[in-house]
């Protein structure tokens, strides 16, 4: 005669639904000590795809609830879409910025998207976890595996062919810098 677990299936269910609903795919994290606009920071930049379900979704329009939570201590607000760099990584790539996206609408295709924070280095050889909240939406992401770049090109690496992705956006680049 089997007995019937209702109590633990029932969690497990739970515990896989909401592995299930997230709505976040990371597709890298990454840091770089270069044009940091604040002395002793560096850049962090979150690569993702936003994989939207059947309802519409309103993005955050400000960095308000848009953060980087290392090692459950330090919290940074995400940078405004409207630093330069990020304009044009934007525009070149054809990656969109978080903040200020609006409304993704139901059952649409997956979004990449990236989101930039200046933090202080010192967190990451403390901490272990870095917890990224997007609005209502929050996904945990090892320390351990942060890759570090040079320019913010190399964010493109989450692509299956990054050299051709990078000649694409440096070939769009070029076209409107000659015009």
């Amino acid at each position: 005669m089997s007995q019937l677990n209702l109590g633990k299936d029932a969690a497990e269910e739970t515990e896989t639904e909401a592995e299930e609903q997230s709505l976040i795919d990371v597709k890298g994290v990454f840091y770089g000590s270069y044009a940091a606009s604040q002395e002793g920071y560096e850049n962090m930049y979150l690569v993702f795809d936003y994989v939207n379900d059947l309802e519409n979704r309103t993005l955050p329009s400000s960095n308000e609830g848009v953060t980087m939570t290392v090692n459950g201590t330090n919290t940074y607000n995400a940078k405004m879409p409207e630093y330069s760099d990020n304009e044009r990584f934007e525009k070149y790539t054809g990656y969109e910025y978080l903040i200020g996206y609006g409304d993704l609408l139901g059952g649409a295709d997956p979004v990449r998207m990236f989101v930039h924070y200046e933090f202080n280095p010192n967190d990451l050889k403390t901490g272990e976890t870095i917890t990224f909240t997007l609005g209502d939406q929050t996904v945990e992401y090892p320390v351990a595996d942060v890759q570090e770049i040079s320019v913010m090109d190399e964010l493109l690496k989450v692509e299956d062919d990054y050299e051709n992705a990078q000649m694409r956006a440096a070939f769009k680049w070029r076209v409107d810098e000659s015009v």
